[in-house]
């Protein structure tokens, strides 16, 4: 990169405002450097940093760490994985017990947009983490059924930033919520049907001991009935 500046300025030498320089040259980067940079680079060097970060297994966490060194300006030096192969990129250095940028044209390249572009293009599920997160943590955002599934089944194999982690646990224990409560709502809706079976049966076996003993009553007056006009009979014979 250093090379490729020096050519820059050296062609161009003659142009040079008068009291101007500092000026000029950074209109001469943004311009051959930044401006369209993928046809530009030539020969490849950003090209070569963004394949080291895009073609890593580590992708999305990695995206996660630049992010933060680029928003905050620097994180503290853990020595973590991530930290060491994003230091190997050459995207960033260490200073001061900092990783910081390595340069300002590769923060303008690598910028927030560039960020959000690829951490979009690895992960489907970032648009509803991000309404998610923006709403406070609403539970009517998260992931369900078969999108829950889907995002569960691409995260497999997947080493994910923090946010996705939190996010796709949150879809996960909130499905999970909702099967416990339908299958506790079902076992109420069973023992609610058991026990009004239980009263239709009382009240039907009641109603039979009714039936029966009315029965029994009507047999019972039938007889006396019976035996009463016999008496009668009997009375009137005789006189």
């Amino acid at each position: 990169m250093t090379q490729k500046l020096c050519r820059l300025v050296v062609s161009n030498a003659g142009k040079i405002p008068t009291g101007r320089a500092s000026h000029w040259i950074a209109q001469l980067v943004q311009t051959y450097v930044i401006h369209n940079w993928l046809q530009q680079d030539v020969p490849e060097h950003l090209l070569t940093i963004q394949n080291r970060i895009t073609s890593s297994s580590s992708f999305a966490r990695l995206l996660e760490l630049y992010r933060d060194v680029l928003r905050m300006k620097g994180v503290a030096v853990t020595e973590s994985a991530e930290q060491t192969e994003l230091r190997l990129s050459g995207l960033v250095i260490r200073e001061n017990h900092q990783l910081r940028v390595a340069n300002q044209i590769y923060a303008a390249v690598f910028n927030q947009r560039w960020i959000e572009k690829n951490i979009a293009s690895i992960c489907p599920h970032r648009s509803a983490m991000e309404a998610w997160v923006q709403s406070g943590y609403d539970d009517s955002l998260l992931l369900q059924g078969q999108v829950l599934a889907e995002a569960k089944a691409w995260a497999a194999d997947r080493s994910l930033p923090r946010q996705d982690h939190q996010f796709l646990f949150a879809s996960q224990e909130h499905e999970r919520q909702k099967i416990l409560k339908a299958l506790e709502l079902e076992k109420q809706d069973k023992r609610a049907l058991a026990a009004e079976k239980t009263i239709v049966t009382a009240k039907l076996r009641r109603a039979q001991r009714l039936v029966k003993a009315s029965l029994i009553a009507l047999l019972l007056l039938g007889i006396v009935l019976v035996v009463a006009v016999l008496v009668l009979a009997v009375f009137w014979v005789r006189r």
